[in-house]
């Protein structure tokens, strides 16, 4: 069930990605860092603990993207092992968006 989703995870995207990890809390809350080729960014969002949809926001605080941010969507699985349909969007001008996954 999404409640159990507590804990740490690690994120799986599809481009240099130095180190990524965020943490669902007991009460859903979702916070993190993310460093990359374009700079360190923090993660913060929440997860729905009666359906298992995850939100989060990505800004960047150092680099060359500062104060770009990034939304982030995906599902909590029923087992709480894993993040499928990840999709995340630039809510700037770029238009960038793609996919990822979370595991354990």
């Amino acid at each position: 069930a999404p409640a159990t989703a507590a804990g740490a995870w690690r994120l799986a995207l599809g481009w240099p990605v130095t180190s990524t990890t965020f943490a669902v809390g007991p009460t859903g809350a979702v916070t993190g860092t993310m460093v990359d080729t374009y700079g360190s960014a923090t993660l913060q969002g929440a997860l729905d603990l009666a359906d298992g949809t995850i939100t989060f926001v990505k800004r960047y605080t150092s680099g060359d993207s500062v104060g770009q941010q990034y939304l982030y969507t995906g599902t909590v699985n029923a087992a709480g092992t894993a993040i499928t349909a990840g999709r995340w969007s630039d809510q700037g001008a770029s238009g960038l968006a793609g996919s990822w996954t979370a595991a354990r």
